[in-house]
C-alpha cells in the first residue's frame, strides 16, 4: 500500500474522516497530512504509530515506505517482495489461528466417547493439510527470488 492509502484506511477511524482528524489520531500537523497526500512518505515512527492504528504488522508498513521511497529499480523491488512476505506471513498467523480454533472447536467435548471414524476426525484432518498446504506455498514465497 502506499501511504495515501494507509491514510485513507486512518480516516476511516475517525468520526469524519477528514485529514483534521486523522492528523489529530497521528499527533501530528495537518500540514504534515498535506505534505504526506502530495508524495511524502512516513517517518519510521510514524509508519509504527500508524501499523498500530491500524492493526497491522509494522514490518509491513515500513517496508512499504521504503519502497515507495526508493521509487523503482531492484531496491524498490525488494522492498515490495519483503512488504508482500510480511503480508502473507501476517495473514498465515490468522489463518493458523482461525484453522486451529476450528480444530479445538470440531473435538468431541471433554470425557466423551471417541466414537471411530467421526466427522472431528476429518474435519481436523482436512483443516490440517488445508494449513500445511497454506504454509507450504507461504514458505516458497518467501525464498522465491525476486
Amino acid at each position: 500500500m502506499r501511504t495515501v492509502e494507509y491514510l485513507d484506511e486512518l480516516a476511516k477511524l475517525t468520526e469524519t474522516g477528514s485529514d483534521y482528524a486523522v492528523s489529530k489520531l497521528l499527533g501530528l500537523s495537518r500540514q504534515w497530512i498535506s505534505h504526506y497526500r502530495n508524495g511524502r512518505t512516513f517517518s519510521d515512527e510514524t509508519a509504527v504509530k500508524v501499523a498500530q492504528l491500524l492493526g497491522i504488522p509494522e514490518g509491513v508498513i515500513l517496508a512499504d515506505m521504503h519502497a515507495e521511497r526508493a521509487a523503482s529499480g531492484p531496491v524498490a523491488e525488494a522492498w515490495r517482495h519483503a512488504a508482500e512476505v510480511l503480508r502473507k506471513s501476517a495473514a498465515a498467523v490468522v489463518a493458523v489461528a482461525v484453522l486451529v480454533g476450528g480444530l479445538v472447536l470440531d473435538a468431541p467435548p471433554a470425557g466423551a466417547a471417541q466414537p471411530q471414524n467421526t466427522v472431528y476426525y476429518v474435519k481436523s484432518r482436512r483443516r490440517f493439510r488445508e494449513l500445511l498446504d497454506f504454509l507450504l506455498d507461504l514458505a516458497d514465497l518467501a525464498l522465491s527470488p525476486l
